[in-house]
């Protein structure tokens, strides 16, 4: 029988650790050459959908799961990891131009 907690921790681990390793390394690029920021979040964004649907495929394929649980989880997470990313990129390329016109 699937636990709702098993569901819920699954859900939203997935896309923390998917997210969390994808903006490490785009931010990486990001403070080495700013002028890669929008190729470099566009791979990430492509690879971040990869991920998912691998995740998503071996993790209904293999384990019983409580399935609302785990989509509700996975969605919130997943959108305050996109808004929180938004705001940290704002935030960043704001002070860098502040920085340029001093």
């Amino acid at each position: 029988m699937p636990s709702t907690l098993f569901s819920i921790f699954l859900g939203a681990s997935i896309p923390f650790v998917i997210n969390l390793g994808s903006f490490i390394i785009t931010r990486k690029i990001i403070i080495q050459s700013p002028e890669k920021a929008i190729s470099a979040n566009i791979a990430a964004f492509i690879i971040r959908l990869i991920l998912y649907a691998v995740a998503l495929i071996l993790i209904a394929s293999l384990l019983e799961i409580i399935f609302t649980a785990f989509v509700l989880s996975f969605f919130v997470v997943f959108i305050f990891l996109q808004i929180g990313e938004a705001l940290y990129f704002q935030r960043y390329f704001s002070s860098q131009k502040s920085d340029i016109s001093k």
